[in-house]
């Protein structure tokens, strides 16, 4: 887990208190680095082709690397603003800055808008009396039915969060915004009578429970053991041009019966073996 350096920021009456802390990812998928695009003839890597759709400058043979891009905010269909280091920094100066806005109480954070956690810690290289800001703010939210709502910047995203106390640290849940969720309510009109409602009721009662940190990754568990067995499977280059042509003007059922008198014409006729004496 890799943490960066951050800021709370919390507007008091006497001014805004600056509490620094770290902050990483809680969730990560290990499993999506495992499997990659790879050439069916030679095993090799296959990669992006990047090319500018204007002057085809990498589409011809040129190397076009990211050197040679630029990060651009796109105004309109044709026009678009290139990013200096000036804009580029006047837009960081809130990435690294955790703001809070205002509370919410745990019972009005709706659990279908959590996207994500991540993790927040104190900075340990300040000191103790910084550190000790840290603390108070943890162990206030504690001891409190209220969590930190926040706007907050990772991966040049801004996003949106419950800042919430879990154990000896401080934990923020990535919040979907309200113009990025959609919510899916039913409609239903039918009705279940008391014995269908205590049928269903008893079904779900009876599933066992489970420890859920007991689940593991299956897909990244096997292919771990594909890693390590060390067994490699080459993959013989197939015949890609087509036997009819699939933009054919005929129609389907005249290519199918061409693809089976072909098949009869290829067939070879079966030997009889003679038994033996």
């Amino acid at each position: 887990m890799r943490f960066t350096k951050n800021f709370i920021i919390v507007e008091t009456k006497n001014g805004p208190l600056s509490i620094p802390c770290k902050i990483a990812n809680a969730i990560s998928s290990s499993s999506n680095g495992l499997t990659c695009m790879s050439c069916r003839d030679c095993n090799g890597d296959i990669g992006m082709s990047y090319y500018c759709k204007s002057c085809n400058k990498g589409r011809e043979g040129d190397i076009l690397s990211k050197s040679d891009t630029n990060t651009a905010i796109r105004v309109d269909k044709e026009n678009k603003i290139p990013l200096t280091d000036e804009l580029k920094d006047s837009i960081s100066v809130s990435d690294k800055v955790i703001e809070v806005l205002g509370s919410i109480t745990d019972q009005e954070v709706d659990q279908d808008r959590i996207l994500g956690s991540f993790a927040v810690i104190p900075d340990d290289k300040t000191p103790s009396q910084i550190q000790k800001l840290f603390t108070r703010l943890q162990v206030g939210l504690v001891n409190s039915n209220s969590s930190f709502i926040v706007r907050f910047n990772t991966s040049s995203k801004q996003k949106l969060g419950i800042l919430r106390a879990e154990n000896n640290i401080l934990v923020i849940l990535n919040y979907a915004f309200s113009s990025d969720y959609t919510k899916h309510d039913q409609d239903s009109n039918i009705q279940l009578t008391d014995e269908e409602l205590k049928v269903a009721i008893d079904f779900v009662n009876k599933i066992k429970p489970l420890d859920i940190d007991s689940i593991t990754d299956i897909r990244r568990e096997k292919i771990t053991q594909i890693i390590e067995s060390g067994e490699v499977i080459s993959v013989e280059p197939t015949e890609l041009v087509p036997d009819v042509d699939p933009f054919a003007s005929d129609p389907v059922e005249v290519i199918a019966d061409k693809l089976k008198d072909e098949a009869k014409a290829d067939k070879k006729p079966s030997v009889k073996r003679g038994k033996k004496v």
